[in-house]
């Protein structure tokens, strides 16, 4: 028979075995550990539109993986960005373990800028679990499917990744993974349109786009030197891919102090189509219509018009612009 003890405090009673007679150092580790899990709280962010529409039965699932091992769990569901702001607001972020972002990298873009918009921090970790259709973030992070994100919870395996401040004429915004303009933007919004076609889209309108092959004359400012002239398009990238399995800055990092800038050079469509197939193995970097730069900081105006900007996938904010890269602005659940 397993003794028990009770221990009275402040009017509320606990019952304990007794583990020093009827269990080892490691059983004993694992008990109390679960023990100090049951008050960890969780904050689950869904959203149910992105990829494929199964945010909410992954948020179940995801639950009951978290429950297990100890975790308490609260999910919110955001069915507007408007919503998911409300969202945030109301909520006392730091009482939280962490926070679990259930959607795509523009789930991702929406909650890191409703965090510093209301409270101008993200005090604890952000698990990304992918559900996009690209979720390009999670290809850099080796966390490329929800299990191995939460492989990287339970192992309490977290980094510090950079952030762009990106300041617009009237607003600023927070880019942790991409920021573009030209070829590239015109690609995204096409894509965004052809959603029916899974991450296939992605590849079907930059072939469309290529062919149409826009071009604008921009002016480009870093801290390293001054361009100017017609370009196909410029692309900032923290992550080394974009899109669905496209390594557009293979040499980028996530805590290097800097963003990778890829600027080409407006030249004729065949030139662009020739270069298209190597960007998924990123051995297009040393093409002759294709500067590629790390910096920290980054202006862009356009001279015939402005153009919209993607900032992480989302289609918002337009030229002219001014990035600047802050190291270790946020810190996230990643794959060592």
């Amino acid at each position: 028979m397993i003794r028990l003890y009770r221990f009275n405090v402040i009017s509320i009673s606990f019952d304990f075995p007794d583990f020093t007679t009827h269990y080892d150092a490691n059983t004993r580790f694992r008990y109390f550990n679960d023990i100090y899990r049951m008050t960890e709280k969780v904050l689950l962010l869904i959203n149910p539109y992105s990829g494929n529409k199964s945010g909410e039965k992954t948020a179940g699932y995801i639950a009951r993986q978290l429950a297990a091992k100890g975790y308490g769990c609260e999910s919110k569901t955001s069915r507007s960005v408007d919503e998911l702001h409300a969202h945030v607001k109301a909520t006392d972020l730091s009482a939280y373990s962490f926070i679990g972002v259930i959607g795509g990298d523009g789930s991702m873009h929406e909650f890191i800028n409703a965090a510093f918009s209301c409270h101008n921090a993200l005090p604890v970790p952000v698990a990304l679990f992918p559900c996009g259709t690209g979720n390009a973030f999670n290809f850099d992070i080796g966390c490329a499917t929800v299990d191995e994100t939460l492989e990287c919870i339970f192992s309490g395996s977290t980094s510090y990744i950079d952030m762009a401040g990106v300041e617009y004429e009237n607003r600023k915004l927070w880019s942790f993974n991409i920021l573009g303009c030209g070829l590239v933007t015109e690609i995204n919004a096409l894509a965004e349109k052809m959603r029916f076609l899974g991450g296939s889209r992605y590849t079907v309108a930059s072939l469309i786009k290529l062919v149409v092959n826009p071009v604008q004359h921009y002016r480009i400012k870093t801290e390293s030197g001054e361009w100017e002239g017609r370009y196909s398009f410029i692309l900032a990238c923290n992550t080394r891919y974009t899109g669905k399995g496209m390594m557009m800055a293979p040499q980028a990092e996530l805590n290097d102090g800097k963003f990778d800038v890829l600027l080409v050079e407006a030249c004729p469509f065949w030139k662009l189509l020739k270069l298209f197939p190597k960007i998924f193995k990123g051995t297009h970097v040393g093409a002759d219509i294709l500067h590629y730069m790390q910096v920290n900081t980054l202006e862009v105006s356009s001279a015939e018009k402005r153009l919209i900007t993607n900032i992480d996938g989302e289609i918002k904010g337009e030229t002219p612009f001014r990035m600047n890269v802050v190291k270790d602005k946020v810190r996230c659940f990643v794959k060592r």
